[in-house]
């Protein structure tokens, strides 16, 4: 797998991009494929069923991370080494952490059984300063090694604080996207 770093050039991906690793694992012949994917945010989950709420409507960010990078069970997947098909897993690590991490949270969800949508209104627990994705979810592959072993050597990212949020003030139906500049409100105050 190799990074392509051209392709992403620009003076937004230079502030808000990230790299993620995706490696897929054969459970038959270990044989392990990785591949590079660029980022601009990281859209976290927030369904209730999926995500450990601290208290009865407040979900720490740390456990929207844990779903995030929860490994995937992909069926029906072939091998490119053994040529079998089968159950494999897809596991996901940050490779290049952004210098500006922009963190989407996904407050709208879908619900199969009555098929409407639904807003998560719940409170999110995390820090406001020095900040970091968890180091668990952070990797620094060495090439072949990396690929056959799949042990992850863990690094620590970039420190980031708290500087805007953008919230939604509505239903699923419409609404009211407001933004807030905590360093000009904090400023003003």
């Amino acid at each position: 797998a190799k990074e392509n770093s051209n392709k992403d050039s620009s003076l937004v991906y230079d502030l808000f991009g990230g790299v993620l690793f995706n490696v897929i694992k054969c459970p038959y012949c270990t044989h392990a494929s990785g591949n590079f994917e660029s980022f601009l945010d990281l859209s976290l989950p927030m369904r209730k069923g999926q995500v450990y709420f601290t208290s009865l409507d407040v979900v720490d960010i740390n456990a929207c991370f844990k779903e995030f990078f929860k490994d995937e069970i992909i069926e029906g997947f072939t091998c490119e080494k053994c040529k079998r098909k089968g159950t494999h897993t897809r596991t996901v690590r940050v490779y290049k952490a952004p210098n500006i991490l922009v963190l989407h949270l996904k407050r709208f969800e879908f619900l199969k059984y009555s098929g409407r949508k639904e807003k998560i209104e719940s409170k999110v627990q995390t820090r406001i300063n020095n900040f970091s994705i968890p180091k668990e979810y952070c990797c620094e592959p060495s090439n072949n090694i990396f690929l056959v072993s799949m042990r992850f050597m863990y690094f620590s990212g970039p420190l980031y604080n708290l500087s805007g949020i953008v919230n939604h003030y509505g239903t699923t139906n419409g609404g009211h996207y407001i933004a807030y500049d905590l360093f000009r409100d904090i400023s003003s105050q």
